[in-house]
């Protein structure tokens, strides 16, 4: 069953989030006739703090969104959140919580923090990293900040050109839910505060 708006065609490589069932039977990402293969946990680096975990041009992906994705994702600089307005999340029949996927765009060169803020702190967590668990997602399996390097200009490969994609998801034990976040760059000396829509709820996004 699909939980995710958004269909990635021509996907190379994309990590996803899986129910815990076989690959025919998992989570559809990807309009192509079979799932595109994902990396093993072991290939894709945690934080080096509890709790956080780094993306960096390693970690890229390649895949077109659907049509108009821009007007259903947030963006902040050189952060694109791609269909979280609003984002799909669900247990898919094994999560003891439910989960989403989060597809990512940073401009290359660009280097972005994201943090669960506020009271989301209780109850959301980002799954990026080693994070996946098969399909059997818990608040621990998560991390409540993420950063995001692009690559180098010349050495992205994704579909659009001028950003580094990345793909990883989030867990939520609320449902739905407007859920804060912080987007730190270098631009900023501080903060963006964003909102992020999980499942049926309008939020004020802010910027």
């Amino acid at each position: 069953m699909a939980i995710a708006a958004i269909a990635l065609a021509v996907p190379v490589a994309v990590p996803k989030l899986t129910s815990g069932r076989s690959p025919a039977t998992g989570l559809v990402i990807s309009s192509s006739p079979h799932p595109a293969p994902s990396r093993s946990p072991s290939s894709r680096a945690a934080g080096a703090v509890p709790g956080t975990a780094s993306e960096g041009c390693a970690d890229q992906i390649s895949g077109l969104y659907g049509k108009n994705w821009q007007s259903h994702s947030i963006h902040v600089g050189p952060l694109w959140l791609i269909d979280v307005r609003p984002a799909g999340a669900s247990r898919d029949g094994t999560s003891p919580l439910p989960f989403g996927n989060l597809p990512v765009n940073v401009a290359d060169n660009a280097h972005v923090q994201v943090k669960v803020a506020g009271p989301a702190r209780a109850y959301f967590r980002f799954l990026f990293g080693g994070a996946g668990t098969g399909g059997r997602y818990t608040l621990r399996d998560g991390q409540t900040s993420v950063t995001f390097t692009g690559c180098r200009r010349g050495r992205e490969w994704g579909a659009y050109p001028g950003y580094t994609q990345f793909w990883g998801g989030f867990v939520t034990a609320r449902v739905p839910a407007c859920v804060p976040l912080d987007v730190w760059t270098h631009a900023r000396q501080q903060p963006a505060r964003i909102t992020m829509a999980v499942g049926s709820i309008r939020c004020a996004h802010g910027a």
